[in-house]
């Protein structure tokens, strides 16, 4: 039966497209806020999902490590913001290639709601209270990407999105134990 259900939603997504007009060269399909073009058939859901939650944490990393370099004087916190601006940048630069090469959706320049608002509650913020919020935020959005990168990795639909998620997974683990061992310097005082 799941075969025959393939088969028919198969042909209806061929004829769908094989019905589109001459002269539109890409035919776009709303989900989410982004675009798909046709040529991102081979990119399921859960990969354009991955792409976007990918490329947004990565904004927002470098931004608050942006506004890190600005509010703090702790050396541990500008430390670790330099080396999130150079890694992060680094990563974007890769996904966006991978992302090219597959024909996956443009690249949001812009970060989540979420995290802009947490951006918002950082900039309020000065000296010890701000290393702290910006570095147990650190803490917790590497956690998320960590997950994010496991999960596709393990179950990633497209072989260049999963190698990309298995080879920066070390790095976003990297980066959660920097943070944390921050945090904890800053709790202690140090």
């Amino acid at each position: 039966m799941k075969k025959y259900i393939g088969r028919v939603a198969a042909f209806a997504a061929a004829g769908t497209l094989l019905a589109a007009p001459a002269q539109a060269n890409v035919r776009t399909v709303p989900f989410a806020s982004v675009q798909l073009a046709a040529a991102d058939a081979a990119v399921t859901r859960m990969d354009h999902r991955f792409v976007i939650s990918a490329a947004r944490g990565g904004n927002a990393e470098i931004s608050m490590a942006r506004l890190a370099l600005r509010k703090s004087t702790s050396v541990p916190v500008t430390s670790f913001a330099r080396r999130m601006i150079r890694d992060h940048s680094a990563n974007a630069e890769k996904l966006a290639s991978v992302v090219a090469a597959i024909g996956g959706p443009t690249l949001p320049t812009s970060v989540s709601q979420a995290d802009a608002a947490m951006r918002a509650s950082l900039a309020q913020l000065s000296g010890a209270e701000f290393d702290s919020t910006y570095l147990k935020g650190q803490v917790a959005g590497h956690r998320k990407m960590a997950a994010l990168m496991q999960s596709e990795a393990s179950s990633g639909a497209n072989p260049a999105l999963r190698n990309f998620a298995s080879a920066t997974l070390p790095t976003v683990k990297m980066h959660l134990s920097m943070a944390q061992k921050r945090l904890s310097m800053i709790s202690r005082g140090q």
